[in-house]
């Protein structure tokens, strides 16, 4: 679970804008930047009125979207809006694919972008059937983009913020397995591994930690473990738990 949350924080915060607005000029998408920036700022939940991502749970949200997108910005805008869903979609499965350590993803690397761009287009294509009224639109977006898409899986393909990601995985993937070294000592049931390793790299999270001692940030994790984590387990039960993951965060440097 760590590892997901890990690659969905980072692929928030991948190519995004930047490339979305290079690959629009690339489709001849006319719109300014500042049309653009109010798009991406609805689709990423910066507006009020939307949740970030909304479009990936939220079907009626994004048909709402759309309509106010294309009473505002017309045909160009709604090409935007799925540019930017198609765009995200590949991201965040193009660094799934890449960091996957199953047999089968490690013999299919090297065609990883082209799995991932494939996702890309199903998904863009699902919303068609909930966003009704915007046929032609969608026809012509899918023919343009497929048109190009060897250029747009290039360019973000070979993009700095992607290659960070698949490295960044790579790292936690180094450090999970650290961590469950670490743990196992403390197991009493194979249970209990995810709980521990889940806390370690809890700690070892230094861009949750900001400013904060490793004591301060210690203290909040371990209150919050112990308010939501422990909560409804048997006392005893319970106060082992805290234990081992006082004596964890202590064997780490982290409680003087």
């Amino acid at each position: 679970m760590m590892l997901i949350n890990y690659l969905y924080g980072v692929c928030k915060r991948m190519p995004k804008w930047l490339y979305h607005k290079s690959i629009a000029n690339i489709l001849s998408i006319g719109l300014s930047r500042r049309d653009m920036d109010d798009i991406d700022s609805k689709l990423d939940g910066m507006v009020r009125t939307y949740r970030h991502d909304f479009w990936k749970y939220d079907e009626a949200a994004l048909k709402e979207a759309v309509t106010q997108v294309y009473a505002s910005y017309g045909v160009n805008g709604v090409k935007y809006c799925l540019l930017h869903i198609l765009l995200d979609t590949f991201q965040e499965n193009l660094v799934s694919e890449m960091t996957r350590e199953t047999s089968a993803a490690k013999i299919m690397r090297n065609i990883a972008h082209e799995n991932a761009f494939k996702t890309a287009i199903s998904t863009v294509e699902y919303y068609r059937e909930y966003i009704h009224g915007y046929d032609v639109i969608f026809e012509q977006f899918l023919s343009e983009v497929k048109s190009r898409q060897e250029e747009i899986m290039r360019i973000i393909r070979e993009s700095p913020e992607v290659k960070a990601c698949v490295r960044g995985a790579e790292k936690l993937k180094e450090m999970s397995k650290k961590a469950r070294e670490i743990a196992i000592k403390y197991i009493g049931t194979g249970y209990d591994l995810p709980f521990y390793t889940n806390l370690i790299l809890e700690l070892w999270s230094d861009d949750k930690r900001g400013a904060m001692t490793k004591e301060e940030w210690a203290g909040k994790v371990l209150a919050e473990y112990k308010e939501e984590k422990l909560k409804g387990l048997r006392k005893d039960v319970a106060e082992k738990k805290y234990r081992n993951l006082v004596n964890i965060a202590n064997s780490l440097g982290y409680v003087k």
